[in-house]
């Protein structure tokens, strides 16, 4: 991957779409999102979370979330850890 590459290779009303089709489903199903508003940015934070948790490089998910600064990736990912009580 390479700076500019999208984490998802989707535009973000494709996987906004993506998103309310398995809403409608889960909804279906009997599936319960307990209130949650899940989007495309939603998405973003956990498949950053996932590979930071991983092992994979903090400078690495910088660059794939297109963040300027490491400081920034650092703040993102930490304030994920703060909700999840982490």
């Amino acid at each position: 991957m390479v700076q500019g590459d999208r984490l998802i290779k989707a535009s973000r009303s494709t996987a906004d779409r993506w998103i309310r089709a398995a809403k409608v489903k889960e909804e279906e199903a009997g599936a319960i999102l307990m209130g949650r508003h899940i989007s495309s940015h939603t998405l973003r934070h956990s498949y950053a979370m996932h590979l930071m948790m991983n092992g994979i490089p903090i400078n690495y998910l910088s660059r794939w979330l297109g963040h300027s600064s490491i400081q920034t990736t650092l703040i993102y990912l930490g304030l994920c850890l703060i909700r999840q009580g982490v």
